[in-house]
């Protein structure tokens, strides 16, 4: 009876664990190892755990478990004591992040333009969402003012005066300058005063604008009409 005892208490006890501990302690076990306890969890978490390992492992952990066994409780107990012990001294040590999103962005922002896409390729291939979310950061709006003025005119070219008066409100006059310098006086007086007298809009509004000029932004550049000035870059003549 004690020995049911301990054997349920041991599921429990790696059903209520996290998935990224496990899948820690059970990369440095074996196959057969492995296997065991992927069996005891519910299959959402045992699918999380076993896509979580690397793919050389991925292979004979799946055929130990699409065969299916019946072990020794005695096995399963000393099995039981020396995952516990792992489990537990992973879980009192500290953790520290490393890279994510704003990291990568932060990266790029310092890469020659030939390196970024070379990465951005990458992460296009294996991590989509997350290469979304990274070009969605990687030019900022206030980053137009990196760009040189006839780059500046061509983005203008393809954006209509209340976008760009959404897109500017409450923005640091150096970006304002930057477009107004661009413009014919007409255009500009124009773009000063929709800007006076629209009011308040919200934040979100604004955000929106300045998202669909970046889009502009990222299209032409991805075409090869303008080039983004980034840190370290060279201009040849």
């Amino acid at each position: 009876m004690e020995k049911t005892e301990e054997k349920e208490s041991f599921a429990d006890f790696i059903r209520s664990n996290d998935p990224l501990n496990l899948i820690c302690v059970l990369r440095s076990e074996d196959a057969q190892t492995a296997a065991m306890i992927i069996c005891l969890l519910p299959p959402e978490k045992a699918a999380l755990v076993f896509q979580g390992l690397p793919k050389e492992m991925q292979s004979e952990i799946a055929v130990e478990i699409v065969k299916g066994k019946t072990v020794l409780e005695s096995a399963l107990e000393m099995v039981a004591a020396d995952i516990k012990e792992k489990i537990k001294v992973l879980a009192k040590s500290p953790r520290v992040e490393l890279g994510g999103v704003d990291f990568a962005v932060d990266m790029l922002n310092r890469m020659y333009a030939k390196d970024e896409r070379h990465f951005m390729a990458a992460i296009k291939d294996q991590v989509p969402d997350l290469a979304d979310q990274v070009n969605k950061k990687l030019f900022v709006f206030e980053d137009i003012v990196l760009l040189d003025d006839r780059s500046i005119q061509k983005v203008l070219r393809e954006v209509d005066n209340i976008e760009l008066a959404k897109a500017l409100k409450g923005v640091d006059n150096e970006v304002c300058d930057k477009f107004f310098r661009n413009m014919s006086k007409r255009c500009a007086d124009m773009l000063k005063e929709d800007l006076e007298f629209m009011g308040p809009i919200k934040s979100a509004t604004r955000d929106e604008a300045q998202a669909r000029i970046n889009g502009v932004v990222r299209r032409l550049e991805d075409c090869g009409e303008i080039v983004i000035a980034r840190f370290g870059e060279c201009e040849y003549l």
